[in-house]
């Protein structure tokens, strides 16, 4: 998003480095969150997007403040994109229910408790059902 021009926040839920992983297991880019999760005004954004990966993605499902995130993201109608293994945070906030969604393949059964309608096949750009990169990048 950052090289198709569109200015880019991270928050996180300490104002501490993120370390991401590749493959969930080798030390990745380093990142330092602009913000905590408890900082972020969801009137100044118009997209959410959830980062991916096992273990972030496990313990964001886990943190109050970013599931209350997702919920007034989606609450206002705005687009919330997550990826990989991010979807668990839309089945934690209740957002999933009665929507199509595709993620990496283990969280299917989690996705389908959470009432929604899971795909295995590539995002579409269809409003308030599936998010594409190009959907993100021109909200």
């Amino acid at each position: 998003m950052k090289a198709a021009g569109v200015p880019v926040t991270v928050a996180a839920s300490k104002a501490e480095p993120i370390q991401t992983l590749v493959g969930d297991k080798d030390p990745g880019e380093t990142l330092e969150p602009n913000l905590t999760l408890d900082e972020v005004d969801p009137e100044g954004y118009d997209v959410l997007v959830i980062p991916g990966g096992t273990i972030n993605a496990d313990a964001l499902r886990l943190d109050k403040s970013a599931v209350s995130l997702v919920s007034v993201f989606a609450s206002a109608g705005k687009t919330v994109a997550a990826i990989c293994h991010g979807p668990w945070l839309l089945a934690e906030a209740d957002v999933a229910r009665g929507k199509t969604a595709t993620s990496y393949p283990s969280l299917s059964t989690d996705l389908r408790n959470a009432g929604a309608t899971w795909v295995d096949e590539e995002p579409q750009d269809v409003r308030g059902q599936r998010v594409d990169a190009a959907d993100v990048a021109h909200a």
